[in-house]
């Protein structure tokens, strides 16, 4: 338990250092750009990330799962060969579409250099999350904080010459494929990692994809739906909280990945007692979505004003409105991961659709008359029912297993052997 654990923490310490180096990259590229060129930026970079989405086809989650129960070389390169295999297909046709739909925002030069670094990053996140299901979680850490490390140091040299978005994006590609070739060549000294791309993993990667669409849905349709019926100002005020939350929602969603190897494992070994140990971990995610929300609640002020300046403090009171949905979110991130690893993929993804409709209708419904509030409740109505609705599934599949006999392996084995991690 003692090696395990430490993995984890060195795991998150290093999560966390990826996640704050990837922030400081973004302000470096932000801070020499006029609006405009930053925007310009952003539109392509957001649509390649759009596009990353559907490229990733789930994948990243599926490994999670499929390491623990498959060579990782086969897993693997099953992923990657996938995920090649929809970047030749979706990156032409996105630099072709968008140009001709929206010229004045997207350019076919920039959108590829985006869809490069974008695909670079989907498949140093799939390696990463192989290491993660084969118990190596302090490595995949290292590898994203590596990627953020290296995207850095290129980001800064392209602020110290002369900076636009095109030279801005031209380094985050060279940043993205030199970090891939770096970890390719780790790869390569690693025997049980040698990738075996076998076939393509479509037909497994369907329900995660579908996970992963509705999980963006329910994240930043809000924002997008705002933008269509209120104003800019209400844009203004909303966005940025509901980016700040989401910066908070990486200490959940690191645990998250975690746990579903764990669960994984957990749940071919013995059933039983999976039960009690996914209670424990509810109430853990739950007792640390409080502490992370009334931090959040208690300095969103002064955090407001360190992030975005002073002329965004009414954004502090959306924070206000959003911060304790730390709470509901860290317990399906709980659920979810039970329920991903007991392979229940779908019966999560049904919940999802549900609340990707109800955020949607409440949005719709409500932003007219309440504005930016509106998205507050959507977000809340959300939260709350994927929480309740992956509780509910998850006590369905403990319910239905506990009536089951248990495999021979799990009476005849201590403790130790039903939770190797304990």
């Amino acid at each position: 338990m003692t090696a395990q654990a430490g993995s984890w923490v060195v795991f998150l310490v290093l999560s966390a250092a990826a996640q704050a180096l990837g922030s400081l990259s973004l302000w470096l590229i932000a801070r020499p750009l006029s609006v405009e060129e930053f925007g310009l930026f952003m539109a392509n970079w957001g649509l390649a990330a759009q596009v990353a989405v559907l490229a990733g086809f789930g994948l990243d989650t599926w490994l999670l799962r499929e390491a623990t129960r498959e060579p990782l070389g086969v897993a693997l390169g099953r992923a990657l060969l996938t995920k090649a295999f929809l970047w030749v297909i979706l990156l032409p046709l996105i630099a072709i579409v968008a140009p001709a739909v929206r010229p004045a925002s997207y350019r076919a030069s920039l959108l590829l250099l985006a869809g490069i670094a974008w695909s670079a990053t989907t498949f140093v996140n799939a390696v990463a999350s192989g290491l993660q299901g084969a118990k190596r979680a302090e490595l995949a850490g290292a590898l994203r904080a590596g990627l953020s490390s290296v995207a850095l140091v290129f980001v800064s040299v392209a602020s110290l010459m002369r900076p636009s978005a095109t030279t801005f994006m031209e380094a985050r590609a060279i940043a993205a494929v030199v970090s891939l070739i770096l970890i390719t060549a780790t790869l390569c000294q690693q025997k049980r990692a040698c990738i075996r791309p076998t076939s393509l993993a479509l037909c497994e990667g369907m329900p995660y994809v579908a996970s992963d669409v509705f999980a963006q849905v329910c994240i930043s349709g809000d924002i997008v739906i705002l933008g269509l019926l209120a104003d800019k100002r209400a844009v203004g005020v909303y966005s940025p909280a509901s980016a700040l939350l989401s910066f908070f929602f990486f200490v959940p969603n690191a645990l998250y990945t975690l746990l579903i190897p764990y669960f994984s494992r957990a749940h071919s070994q013995t059933r039983r007692d999976v039960g009690w140990v996914l209670l424990a971990t509810a109430i853990a995610m739950a007792t640390l979505g409080a502490f992370l929300g009334c931090f959040l609640w208690t300095s969103r002020t002064p955090l407001i004003k360190l992030v975005y300046g002073p002329e965004y403090i009414e954004a502090s009171q959306a924070v206000a409105y959003l911060s304790w949905l730390l709470v509901p979110r860290s317990v399906s991130f709980a659920m979810a991961a039970y329920l991903v690893g007991a392979g229940q993929q779908r019966a999560r993804v049904r919940v999802q659709a549900l609340a990707a409709g109800l955020n949607l209708a409440l949005n719709v419904a409500l932003i007219p008359s309440l504005g930016w509030r509106a998205c507050a409740l959507a977000y809340w109505a959300t939260e709350i029912l994927l929480a309740c609705g992956y509780g509910y599934k998850a006590a369905g599949v403990l319910w239905a297993e506990s009536q089951e006999p248990l495999p021979t392996h799990a009476c005849t084995k201590g403790p130790h052997h039903q939770f190797p991690l304990l």
